[in-house]
């Protein structure tokens, strides 16, 4: 038993120490005194010889590879050791090509950290030392002439390292929109406004029913006027005039949504008309950019921003330290435009943090064709690296012809994208352009609706309770079974009795069944009307007598003048209708 136990920990620990997958060669950066790329001259020598072939020439053998883990293209876990979820296209390609070949690299292999350089250090420093140190060199390396001219060699490549332009787009649909003025608000919340329009005209007419003077417009008698100033409300015009406690009450909670309604439609819509309206970029090349002194974002130390200076070293280069950095440029005004690989850009493209509105675009031509692979040090015959490079090519040819690395790449994009701006996915509720949800505006609702509540509340039981008896008095002239005419009063709807004097109709104090102070005060208010009306009749009296005797002195002048040529004569009144006028008021009086 305890033999077996032993034999148990024994290949639990052969297991461990071959299958293990963490970085075993310690770097030291741009140190060249240190070198782990192996000679496979011998195997060189069996090729010529035709005792080996190609496609196994580097079989059995455990290549030195340099990586970069970045998170992007190689990954490692928590504990250091290559990620077995997700361990990145660099890893998948390097398994695919060491299966073919026969070799292994998993347990051989150092790594750097990011693949951001010290400020001395240039992209093609690192990478003629990470040759130089090793049998591969296997990140994403762009393919240039400066870099053959360092003595690196490439295998075939498996990324499009093309230099492209990306910046600002106008949308693909230009096509109008007539219901682009609902954009600010989502439906749910359109819906409501509707709602607390007609809930808030149907409370403020409730609160001029239990009260008639509850606002100076007499809204009672025509409820879609009063639905019409509510409506108008929403766009910051308010006309009501309430005149007691609970219609102002509900008039401070109405004009106050309409105060949060509007403004927030208003600045929204701002909003979607200053992001939709970004201006576009019409380029069709980067010498466009360049003669409008557009502001470029470039790589620090990458063949694009080599290829700018060589070809236009009056640009506007402004240096970024990752490729991140170029899309966001862009979005924070950094830059106009920005530089960098078609492989980048059909991966950022598809990064919400980067681009979650996908209104950043490939524009104008390619600037520089270029492909991205592996690397490895030219040498045929000191350690004969150019071998490890043939075998590369070899089986990386093989693994594009059967679309191995289209399905990888396929694969990579899959796993990193964050939005499809292929369906023009909508960007989500958070952003800056987006749609005012119903949760947003739930509060401005909801106090409305309590303040609303209480103005109804309180009018009603003031109305039911008969605190509110006596409503205004609307003085009104009717007519005498003689036809002369007589001021009378009606109170609530009800028109006062009336008491025969003389034969015509008076003003009478008969104001039905009321009690106490309110009916006091109604007596008061009709005698002091009364009293008024009196007055005026006096004074009409007293003008009528002074036209009569005007008209009497015309009559007179009339009669003794005799000149042919007078003035013809002017419309008099009648002596005989304003006695009748006067006999009228008499009786009144």
């Amino acid at each position: 038993m305890i033999y077996l136990l032993k034999l148990l920990i024994l290949a639990f620990c052969l297991s461990r120490s071959v299958g293990q997958e963490e970085p075993s060669i310690l770097l030291d950066l741009f140190d060249y005194s240190v070198t782990f790329r192996q000679s496979v001259c011998a195997r060189q020598r069996e090729i010529s010889n035709g005792t080996r072939s190609l496609g196994n020439a580097l079989e059995g053998l455990n290549l030195n590879v340099f990586l970069a883990a970045d998170g992007r293209y190689f990954s490692l876990d928590e504990t250091g050791a290559i990620d077995t979820l997700a361990p990145g296209l660099i890893a998948d390609l390097l398994d695919g090509v060491a299966s073919r070949g026969r070799f292994t690299w998993r347990n051989s292999f150092g790594i750097i950290e990011g693949v951001q350089l010290p400020e001395n250090r240039t992209y093609d420093e690192l990478l003629t030392w990470s040759v130089q140190s090793f049998d591969v060199s296997a990140a994403y390396w762009t393919k240039s002439i400066s870099r053959l001219d360092r003595g690196v060699s490439f295998p075939e490549g498996f990324i499009d390292a093309s230099v492209i332009i990306i910046g600002f787009t106008a949308k693909s649909d230009s096509s109008l929109n007539m219901w682009s003025f609902l954009e600010p608000f989502s439906t749910t919340v359109w819906i409501m406004i509707i709602v607390t329009i007609f809930f808030s005209a149907a409370a403020y007419q409730f609160l001029d029913w239990c009260d008639h003077r509850a606002d100076a417009l007499s809204l009672g008698k025509d409820p879609t006027h009063n639905l019409f100033l509510t409506a108008m409300t929403f766009t910051g015009n308010f006309e009501f005039q309430p005149a007691t406690n609970v219609a102002r009450l509900f008039a401070v909670s109405l004009a106050f949504w309409g105060l949060i309604v509007t403004s927030a439609y208003t600045a929204n819509l701002a909003s979607f008309l200053v992001v939709q309206n970004t201006p576009a970029y019409e380029i069709s090349d980067l010498g466009d950019a360049v003669k409008n002194s557009y502001s470029i974002c470039v790589s620090r130390s990458t063949i694009a921003e080599q290829a700018l200076k060589n070809a236009y070293p009056e640009a506007r280069a402004v240096e970024v330290e990752t490729e991140a950095e170029l899309f966001s440029g862009i979005r924070e005004g950094i830059c106009k435009i920005a530089l960098t690989t078609r492989a980048s850009w059909d991966e950022y493209q598809s990064n919400r943090d980067l681009n979650g509105d996908c209104r950043l675009a490939w524009i104008g031509r390619t600037f520089l064709p270029a492909e991205g692979g592996f690397t490895t040090q030219s040498d045929s015959g000191v350690l004969c690296t150019s071998l490890v490079r043939d075998v590369l090519n070899l089986h990386l040819l093989e693994m594009t012809e059967t679309r191995e690395v289209e399905r990888l790449w396929k694969k990579h994009l899959q796993q990193t994208a964050t939005i499809n701006c292929a369906i023009k996915e909508a960007p989500e509720e958070d952003d800056d352009t987006t749609q005012l949800s119903i949760e947003a505006m739930w509060g401005t609702f909801i106090v409305h609706f309590i303040l609303t509540g209480v103005a109804v509340f309180v009018a009603a039981f003031h109305h039911w309770c008969g605190t509110l008896k006596c409503t205004k008095m609307k003085p009104q002239f009717v007519r005498s079974t003689q036809g002369s005419l007589h001021p009378t009063e009606t109170t609530h709807g009800e028109q006062n009795g009336k008491n025969s004097v003389s034969g015509e109709e008076v003003f009478s104090n008969d104001l039905g069944p009321a009690r106490g102070s309110i009916q006091q005060q109604c007596e008061e208010m009709i005698n002091t009307q009364n009293q008024k009306l009196a007055a005026m009749v006096k004074q009409n009296t007293e003008l009528l007598e002074i036209i009569k005797g005007i008209n009497t002195s015309e009559q007179e002048s009339k009669a003794l003048t005799s000149e042919p040529d007078f003035p013809p004569e002017l419309p008099m009144w009648e002596n005989s209708l304003i006695e009748n006028y006067l006999g009228e008021f008499e009786g009144t009086g």
